[in-house]
Order: structure tokens, then C-alpha cells, then sequence
């Protein structure tokens, strides 16, 4: 199973990279391991006739069939919309379910933690060959990627700032010392500095600091904690410059992007027109806006104003808002007849941003279910910030990644950065199983003791 394991990891990390420079078809490669790893999950669960796992998420997943089902009904989705529309929400469940079925041993987590560590590391030499070779003569960093593939860029810097997340959650724990830590900080934090993601800087401190917090050894005035105030404060500087050097002369630095309040608005919010001459008529979801870019917004309208023309549109219809418009019915396909309906009139508007295509597709219903997903797994992973092996380190800077999840369901769309989505899936799987087996030792434990004293009692 650890070699499965690390096959998955290695394709997650360039199916993005060789689909655009080999055969595009490998960008189904992950997908089609999905497929395989249910039916693997199904025989094993059927013969051992057990599954480590909280009946909660098996509830939660029952409702959220139940909650896609009544928005496909109401809205009278075709088949083939549905088949296709749903992989961006089913590719990734199988990850969830695989430590269910099989324990990974605090060694085998170690060499997966490392694999992933190797791989996050060689996006850098890429990186750099995309920006100084392959894209030299273009004016921006959205093109460097790594190896996670066109678009990606955002992907690349959380991917990167998550695993430095869980490298300080180390470090706080001393099972790592400071210089091997710095150098690797130092590696893992330069491709994010000429990708120009900005959300870099918003992301730096949960990684650098919040670990630290779940550790149980933060201390305000404590030497390490001083150094890594210093640390932050030369990644801080590093970013800034590298990003000034590469800034076209028509676009504002990161100093005078951050002072500038009014360019800051327009970039977060864009143009108020867009949000308030949207032809909106209520109870009448199916012309809820206007046709024109100018009323429902082009892919590059920012997030905020995304999320401001979802929420108004859809509000309209109580119904709607709760169930959405059904899968599929705004994603786009090669196959015009497996199109969805709404995908000309709003699939601008909601591909680019987490929130606003599942609010669209599946209402706000979808989006509670998926925040009560997270906040089951994030209860689970908490259980073991306190050890003091592998399991806790991970554990601690996995607490700081659901914050970062759920931070990021505004920025970007997560189902489409499907390095991040799975693994994400993966840990937050292991912890769930895990913590399901912690309680069952717990109670077996529970069992032998009362067993014991009604022995000697007899």
C-alpha cells in the first residue's frame, strides 16, 4: 500500500506538468487512479467487513448525496451534465477513505512526509527554468507553476507555504534544528517570491508562527521564537525585493500595492457596477443577471465582486440559494450537448473561486456540508496535537492547514488544484481513521479492565 502511495503522490505532483509538455490525456491519470483505489477500497472494506471510520462522516456523506440529489431534481439536470460535472467533486473522495482501510506506522508516515519534502523541493529548479528560460519573455509570474501545471501558481504557493507549515510545526517540537530548518524554509519560500501571488504574504505568518501554538512549547520572549520574528521579517524582505525586481513599470510594487488603499479595493472588489447594475430579478433564478460581461463579470473579476454577484443572484430564490442550480449545471465541457446550462451566463463568475462554484452548484447547503467536513476533521486532528512523535508534529501543522483550507475556498478553486485537494484529503483522512482507532483501543482497554475486576470479584 506505501508504494500505491507514493505512485499517487508522484503523479499528483506532474500530471499538471506533463499534460501541457507530453499528452494532455495524463491530466486524467489522477482521476483514473481514484477509480481504482474505490474499487480496492470497496473489496477490502467488504471482506474485512470494517472501516475505520466515525459514523459521523458516513452520515455526512449520506446528506450531502441526498442534499446533490434534490438540486438535480429541481433543476432537471441531464445525465451527461451530471456525469461530468461531478468528477470535480468525486475524484478526490476515494483519498479520504484509503487509511480507513490500512494503518500507516509512524515509519511509513515519515517516509511519505519526506517524499512529499523532496518533491516540494524540486519546484524550485523548475521554477526558476520557467521564469529564466521557458517564460523569460513574458511579463508575468501567473506562468510559474513548478511542476503543478498551468493556472497553478496559487496552488504552487500554498502547496509550498503549507509544507513549510508543517516543517515549523517540527521545528517547534525540536525534531528538527534550526539551520537544517532555515535552509529548507529558504528552498521551499523562493519560488513563491517571482510567481507574484500575493497571498504569500497573507499566508507567511500562519506558516511561520501559528504552529507554534498548537506545539505546547510557545513562549512569547522565547530565543526561538525571536528568531523566527527575524526569519519572517528577512522572507518578508527577500519577497518584496525579488517581486519589485520583476514588476512591469505599469503595475504597483508589493510596498506601494499594500499603501495603496484605492488600488488595493479595485483589486480585491473591482468595479461596484458590476454588483449593483446586475440585472437582478428575484424569484427568477434563471435570469438572475445579465448576458454581458459587464453584468455578470469575466473570469479575471475579482474574487470579492465573484462572490458578492453569486450571493445576490442566487438570492432570489430561497430554494435555489439552498440547493443551487445542480452539478454541472455551470461547469463547462469539450462536449457541447453535456454542457451546462448555465455555464455561458455564469461560469465566469464562479470557476475561479472554491465558494462560488459549489455555492452556484450546490447552494448554500453544499457549503455548510463541506464546512462540517472540515471542522469533523479538524476536531480529529486536534486529538493528537499534544504527542510528541511524528503523528503530533503532523498533527500541529495540520491544524494550521484546515485555517489555510478554509482560508483559501475564497481565493481559489481547490477542486482544480488537485495536488492540494488530495493530500489535503489524504491527512485529513489518516487523522479521522486514526483518531477512530485511537477510541476503539481506548474502549477495548475499558473492556479488559472491567473484565478483570468482575474475574476477581467472582
Amino acid at each position: 500500500m506505501l508504494r500505491l502511495v507514493y505512485l499517487l503522490i508522484v503523479i499528483l505532483f506532474l500530471e499538471g506538468f506533463l499534460s501541457l509538455r507530453a499528452a494532455r490525456y495524463i491530466s486524467l491519470v489522477p482521476e483514473l487512479f481514484s477509480i481504482g483505489l474505490f474499487a480496492l477500497i470497496m473489496l477490502k472494506s467488504g471482506m474485512d467487513r470494517k472501516l475505520s471510520l466515525h459514523p459521523k462522516y458516513l452520515i455526512l456523506a449520506l446528506l450531502l448525496v441526498l442534499h446533490v440529489l434534490v438540486g438535480l431534481i429541481l433543476n432537471g439536470v441531464q445525465p451527461g451534465t451530471v456525469a461530468l460535472g461531478s468528477r470535480l467533486y468525486l475524484k478526490w473522495i476515494p483519498l479520504f477513505f484509503l487509511p480507513a482501510i490500512y494503518h500507516f506506522s509512524e515509519e511509513e508516515l515519515k517516509k511519505i512526509l519526506r517524499l512529499i519534502l523532496i518533491l516540494c523541493l524540486i519546484q524550485l529548479p523548475v521554477a526558476l527554468y520557467q521564469k529564466l528560460v521557458e517564460f523569460s519573455h513574458m511579463k508575468t509570474g501567473d506562468v510559474i507553476t513548478g511542476t503543478l501545471g498551468f493556472g497553478m501558481s496559487g496552488a504552487l504557493s500554498i502547496l509550498l507555504l503549507s509544507t513549510i507549515t508543517i516543517l515549523t510545526s517540527f521545528y517547534a517540537r525540536r525534531r528538527i534544528g534550526f539551520w537544517k530548518y532555515a535552509l529548507l524554509v529558504a528552498l521551499l519560500f523562493l519560488p513563491t517570491t517571482i510567481n507574484e501571488t500575493k497571498v504569500t504574504i497573507v499566508l507567511l505568518p500562519f506558516a511561520l508562527f501559528l504552529p507554534f501554538l498548537f506545539s505546547g512549547q510557545f513562549h512569547l520572549l522565547d530565543k526561538r521564537v525571536l528568531a523566527h520574528v527575524g526569519m519572517g521579517a528577512v522572507l518578508v524582505a527577500t519577497y518584496s525585493v525579488i517581486y519589485n525586481f520583476y514588476q512591469v513599470e505599469d503595475r504597483p510594487g508589493i510596498t506601494e500595492f499594500v499603501e495603496d488603499r484605492e488600488y488595493m479595493r479595485y483589486y480585491m472588489f473591482g468595479r461596484k457596477e458590476l454588483i449593483y447594475k446586475s440585472d437582478t430579478v428575484a424569484a427568477e433564478y434563471n435570469r438572475v443577471v445579465g448576458d454581458t460581461p459587464e453584468q455578470i463579470g469575466e473570469e479575471w473579476t475579482p474574487r470579492f465582486t465573484k462572490i458578492a454577484i453569486t450571493l445576490k443572484a442566487l438570492g432570489g430564490d430561497p430554494i435555489v440559494m439552498w440547493t443551487g442550480v445542480g452539478i454541472g449545471n455551470v461547469s463547462d465541457s469539450v462536449i457541447e450537448d453535456f454542457m451546462g446550462k448555465y455555464s455561458h451566463r455564469f461560469g465566469n463568475i464562479s470557476r475561479g473561486v472554491t465558494f462560488t462554484i459549489m455555492l452556484w452548484e450546490t447552494g448554500l447547503g453544499g457549503v455548510l456540508l463541506l464546512l462540517l467536513l472540515i471542522l469533523f476533521m479538524a476536531k480529529d486532528t486536534y486529538h493528537f496535537v499534544s504527542e510528541r512523535g511524528v503523528r503530533g508534529a503532523l498533527a500541529g501543522g495540520f491544524m494550521v492547514i484546515h485555517m489555510i483550507f478554509l482560508l483559501m475556498t475564497i481565493y481559489i478553486n481547490i477542486f482544480f488544484a488537485t495536488a492540494l485537494i488530495y493530500l489535503y484529503i489524504l491527512f485529513g483522512g489518516y487523522f479521522a481513521a486514526e483518531r477512530y482507532r485511537d477510541a476503539a483501543l481506548q474502549q477495548e482497554e475499558i473492556q479488559k479492565q472491567r473484565g478483570g475486576i468482575m474475574g476477581r470479584t467472582a
